[in-house]
């Protein structure tokens, strides 16, 4: 990635588009990363780590580029 990204942008769209598939933030990040350090990124207490964006992308089945090209537009 040559760009730079919104990585709190792109875990927040993340984390509204789990909302809408009716999947909670512990249904979402189990198997993946312990979840009390996940919501600390959620509440911008511990760096947001790109690898776990990945897996929670790939576990609801959207694409990381779109987040990404979505985490650079303006609000």
């Amino acid at each position: 990635m040559n760009e730079f990204f919104d990585k709190r942008k792109a875990l927040q769209i993340i984390l509204d588009k789990s909302y809408k598939k009716g999947i909670s933030q512990s249904q979402l990040i189990e198997g993946i990363y312990d979840y009390s350090h996940f919501n600390r990124m959620c509440n911008g207490k511990e760096n947001i780590k790109i690898d776990i964006l990945v897996l929670c992308c790939i576990k609801l089945n959207i694409s990381f580029d779109q987040v990404i090209q979505l985490s650079k537009e303006k609000d």
